[in-house]
């Protein structure tokens, strides 16, 4: 199913192709996000559709989409530092480690229709950018159509995106802290090791 993104039913249909789609069980989706397409499932149940759609290994994680800091702190049982809090909804993904020392990676979108989801839907979402492993993110509509068009539940058509940057990716699991991929948000300085870039 194709929807574009002024379709006034589109929050609606989202929310019921992310709880119960056409499978009888939650479903996938391609939309535009405030950086790339991105593939997007309810997490966890949606987790090992998503990685045989992208052809993904199994060791690495997908981003969980949160509103914001609050709900980050049901993960890590503990506030997320103010400096960082300041920085978000944005593109930027944070590393971090649970109390069982297990790492995630956490965004609080801008966007305001994955913000209205996301304050939806009962669980967060497994956001990953909508391209085969090992492929460049694609940004024209006509291709993710083609190659995604019967692997995925819903695509909504938000036209081509320019190319941009991806969220800047910062490891939060000690201080200071590291960027493990500059993207559109720059980290402040002071926040950072001489060596935060590789």
């Amino acid at each position: 199913m194709v929807v574009s993104l002024g379709d006034s039913r589109l929050l609606s249909l989202l929310l019921e192709v992310f709880l119960e789609g056409p499978r009888g069980a939650p479903g996938v989706v391609i939309l535009p996000t405030d950086t790339v397409y991105g593939i997007h499932g309810l997490a966890p149940e949606t987790g090992e559709r998503i990685r045989a759609i992208k052809g993904r290994r199994e060791d690495r994680p997908f981003i969980t989409l949160i509103p914001g800091a609050a709900e980050l702190e049901a993960f890590l049982e503990q506030p997320l530092p103010e400096e960082l809090q300041a920085l978000w909804p944005g593109p930027l993904t944070l590393l971090a480690a649970n109390p069982q020392g297990e790492s995630r990676a956490f965004r609080a979108p801008a966007d305001p229709l994955l913000q209205q989801l996301l304050l939806h839907l009962p669980r967060p979402l497994y956001s990953t950018s909508a391209n085969r492993t090992g492929i460049p993110p694609l940004t024209r509509f006509g291709l993710i159509l083609k190659e995604f068009g019967n692997a995925v539940d819903m695509i909504v058509d938000g036209g081509d995106l320019r190319p941009r940057p991806p969220s800047t990716l910062l490891d939060i699991r000690q201080r200071p802290y590291r960027i493990l991929r500059q993207g559109r948000l720059e980290v402040p300085a002071e926040l950072l090791s001489p060596q935060a870039i590789r």
